[in-house]
């Protein structure tokens, strides 16, 4: 006994957050070095080559009650939707055509059946939008809500799959879509606002985003983007990644950002920060990739027929030397890993 509770005292995970737990997973699980895993932590999929010209990706999320949804204000059909428009997202961050699914749900054992139906029929829509069929997973009981997880394969091809770990110094920075859209619209459901046509688009990006796959896939298929990330955690945390991966640093200048104007009118209204929506807020899941200079003029071209795809915008660039920073007038920040963290302080 007196073993066990050595390990409930000390310092928890609010004290070293997130990224400190990601640190104990890599010292226990390190990166795996072996022919038949050609990415594994680190990417936002697995990729493990399966002939000599395709690999499998494949990648897992999860959404908690409580945690990234609250079901006073989150339908059914949307919170399916949702769950897995993010893993599709993360494909789509690969350059990635998904296949197929797993789906595991944790529910309360007095969960309305009517609930559950429409909790599927959005996971479903998809599912037949991508002809991804579910092909398994697991069902449990839940004491404490309603927890989603789910599992995406999904095929690209050798030399055409985008990782995080390819910008180069003197590269530029692009994101597709409008940044702090999803943190608005959660801002205007935990006010308990309810829906009206100004902020429609801020109420979508939070509880109906958008897989940008045919993007994804358009940028890896004709090699534009030397890295990619799909923007789950904000401008900040994302871009860390990328650059930590690739042994650089960003400038992002932060008159280039793109924010709407809904959320810019929330933010003055609210008396909130439009800018901190977009840096650091998350769950926009548009696309942040990096184009050296000389194809800058061909994403632009490449990108017109993509007709769902905001942009596509220049915030900054890739510089040398470590972190993030964020340029204004007369100043610059560090903000590297400002973005959401699980386990911060709150």
């Amino acid at each position: 006994m007196a073993r066990l509770k050595s390990y409930l005292t000390g310092a928890d995970l609010k004290a070293i957050g997130e990224q400190g737990l990601l640190s104990i997973l890599e010292e226990n699980f390190s990166r795996v070095e072996r022919p038949d895993v050609l990415r594994g932590i680190g990417e936002d999929c697995a990729v493990i080559p399966i002939s000599r010209t395709q690999c499998l990706l494949i990648t897992t999320d999860t959404l908690v009650e409580g945690v990234h949804f609250r079901l006073d204000y989150t339908p059914p059909y949307l919170l399916g939707k949702k769950a897995m428009a993010v893993n599709l997202s993360d494909v789509a961050a690969m350059g990635g055509v998904p296949t197929h699914a797993f789906l595991n749900l944790a529910l309360p054992e007095r969960m309305p059946v009517a609930f559950v139906r429409r909790l599927v029929q959005g996971i479903n829509f998809w599912c037949r939008r991508y002809s991804v069929p579910i092909i398994g997973g697991d069902t449990v009981s839940c004491p404490y809500g309603v927890v989603l997880t789910i599992t995406v394969l999904g095929k690209g091809y050798k030399g055409k799959i985008a990782l995080r770990s390819g910008a180069r110094e003197g590269d530029l920075i692009f994101v597709s879509g409008y940044l702090g859209d999803a943190a608005a619209g959660l801002a205007l459901l935990e006010g308990k606002r309810k829906p009206d046509t100004a902020y429609r688009r801020l109420f979508r990006a939070q509880l109906d985003p958008i897989p940008q796959l045919e993007l994804g896939r358009c940028l890896a298929e004709h090699k534009l983007a030397s890295a990619m990330i799909d923007l789950s955690d904000g401008l900040a945390t994302d871009l860390a990644h990328i650059v930590e991966e690739s042994g650089v640093a960003a400038e992002i200048d932060a008159g280039k950002v793109p924010i709407s104007t809904a959320c810019r009118k929330l933010a003055r209204e609210s008396d909130a920060s439009a800018l901190a929506w977009a840096l650091f807020g998350g769950e926009d899941y548009g696309l942040l990739f990096i184009v050296s200079p000389d194809n800058a003029e061909k994403i632009r071209k490449e990108l017109k027929s993509l007709t769902k795809v905001e942009g596509p915008f220049c915030v900054g660039k890739i510089v040398k030397g470590r972190g993030v920073f964020l340029w204004g007038n007369g100043y610059k920040k560090d903000i590297t890993h400002k973005g959401y963290d699980h386990f911060a302080k709150r």
